[in-house]
């Protein structure tokens, strides 16, 4: 008998779930032979790229032939004068999930745990099994991010933190006050990995900028991840970046992939990050768009949750699947939220445009049974 390839693998990497996409547009069109398809899976932005992204994209396709800056000098240079660090402090990446498989294979061993809060992104506990590690998964009250409970989890074998903020895919943040006094409980040997991939989007005064730790910090791995996927509307490319202290970061500078950051990646990042009204125009947009859309949700019986981000976290009195897998046939790409860990009943929901969002709860409104209304008395 011939035995299966799969059992030459390290046998923990075939126990980790793939990650699950929101479905696409192409993948609706081939099946349902749609032409007016919007989605609401994947947290983009609407609004689209900066129109100066789209120009620098078309001028470095001339030179795809060429390898990009290796280094991502005037990315790195630029990045830094915005956020008051050096460009020792920052490393350009594929995507924030880069940093996060590098940080993991950095700091993780087999056996070794990291703490992430759930629901959070999926790519965290991927990540860690990927390094052999154990994710220890923290589940807040009413889900939502539950400090205390992740500082009682850490143990001598914890090697990482995980903290999302605004979370995906809540939406909820940890404030200023609430992350000084966690980090300061968090053990010194313990890598803490502040994901700020929607920090455009908070709102709350209160909402803190994690970037000022990593120098006030020093003493600590602390690694803050941003990326150009959400408010800069360059999910295509692939771009993001870590911000870390300088000793830190060239480690990563020995491990990552060479060429990390393609070079249509890196021009479309630098016009984006010089078009500063572009990205106060998606976070007003998304701003504006977000509360007609949560009372037309309520209204019909949904439960919102408060988001600081680009999306919804709601809960439905139907199961989602089949509820998502009737809105694809109207054209309509609504993520049930299974593949976090969450009861069928909730689903978390992309603000778009307001027209768009006036489409999706029209076909909602056809679906959903009617809302239980209380008597009067």
């Amino acid at each position: 008998m011939t035995r299966p390839l799969t059992s030459l693998v390290r046998p923990e990497l075939l126990e980790i779930a793939p990650y699950v996409a929101g479905r696409t547009l192409e993948a609706l069109h081939r099946e349902h032979a749609l032409d007016q398809i919007l989605k609401f899976a994947s947290n983009e932005n609407p609004l689209g790229p900066s129109p100066r992204a789209i120009e620098a994209v078309r001028a470095a396709a001339a030179h795809m032939h060429r390898y990009a800056d290796a280094g991502a000098v005037r990315l790195r240079e630029a990045l830094a004068t915005k956020l008051g660090v050096t460009p020792a402090h920052v490393v350009p990446t594929c995507g924030s999930n880069e940093m996060i498989l590098l940080a993991t294979q950095a700091f993780v061993r087999p056996g070794d745990e990291a703490v992430i809060h759930h629901p959070s992104f999926l790519m965290y506990p991927i990540a860690v099994r990927a390094a052999g590690g154990v994710p220890v998964l923290v589940k807040g009250a009413d889900w939502g991010i539950d400090l205390e409970g992740m500082l009682a989890a850490i143990t001598p074998r914890t090697r990482m933190v995980f903290l999302c903020s605004p979370n995906n895919p809540t939406g909820d943040i940890v404030r200023a006050a609430e992350l000084d006094a966690f980090l300061a409980r968090v053990p010194d040997d313990v890598c803490v990995i502040i994901d700020e991939a929607y920090h455009e989007f908070a709102h709350d005064p209160a909402y803190p900028d994690a970037v000022r730790l990593v120098d006030a910090l020093s003493h600590r791995p602390l690694i803050v991840l941003r990326t150009f996927s959400k408010a800069h509307a360059l999910a295509s490319l692939r771009i993001g970046y870590g911000v870390m202290r300088p000793e830190l970061a060239s480690v990563f500078e020995r491990i990552r992939q060479p060429f990390n950051a393609n070079g249509m990646a890196q021009e479309a990042a630098l016009a984006s990050l010089a078009d500063e009204a572009q990205i106060s125009r998606s976070v007003t947009a998304n701003r504006d768009a977000m509360g007609p859309l949560a009372d037309g949700l309520r209204a019909l019986g949904v439960h919102v949750r408060e988001s600081h981000g680009n999306f919804l976290f709601c809960r439905f009195a139907v199961d989602c699947p089949p509820l998502c897998a009737a809105l694809e046939r109207e054209g309509l790409i609504m993520r049930p939220l299974t593949a976090f860990g969450v009861d069928p009943h909730y689903s978390r929901i992309t603000v778009g445009l307001p027209e768009e969002n006036a489409r999706l709860l029209a076909a909602l409104r056809t679906l959903l049974p009617a809302p239980v209304t209380r008597a009067a008395h």
